[in-house]
């Protein structure tokens, strides 16, 4: 069975033995109203036929606690099984967790060997850069809209240059 199957039977089960209880509950408030006409009631007949109500009340609950009793042996051990299963998968998720981190921290420590190789690859001899950077700026207005105003961008990037 799966796990879904012993939740919904333990779920059944729990119904069940909840509605024995409520059963027995409703025989006892038969053998308490029972009693209680017995001690009102000065007709033996009446008598009687109450007394017999509770004998068989009694007897009604007696079949009740044994269903009940097979019901709680039959939950015990559906969730003793249900708990193995969710302690296996439990586990089993686990160590599929556990694969993923060890798959993510070797690729990290790749990630981590390339980035130093490159780090130590590439450098930067600042003296063998010009001191003058010759910028080409290429525009154009579009046909279908506005004029742009293509002498701002030119002087914003002259008076960066010139700043440095």
């Amino acid at each position: 069975m799966s796990i879904s199957m012993y939740r919904t039977k333990v779920q059944r089960l729990e119904k069940n033995i909840a509605g024995f209880d409520k059963a027995i509950a409703n025989e006892q408030k038969k053998i308490s109203d029972a009693s209680a006409a017995i001690k009102r009631t000065k007709v033996q007949s009446t008598k009687d036929n109450k007394q017999k109500a509770v004998i068989k009340s009694q007897k009604k609950i007696g079949e009740l606690r044994e269903a009940k009793s097979k019901a709680m042996k039959s939950y015990n051990t559906a969730l003793g099984k249900l708990q193995v299963l969710e302690l296996r998968d439990k586990k089993k998720l686990n160590q599929e967790e556990m694969r993923h981190v060890k798959a993510i921290t070797s690729e990290l420590s790749k990630q981590e060997k390339i980035g130093r190789t490159l780090n130590s690859t590439i450098t930067v001899d600042f003296q063998d850069v010009p001191e003058q950077i010759n910028v080409l700026f290429l525009a154009s207005n579009p046909v279908d809209a506005g004029q742009l105003r293509l002498d701002l961008e030119i002087r914003s990037i002259q008076e960066k240059n010139s700043s440095f």
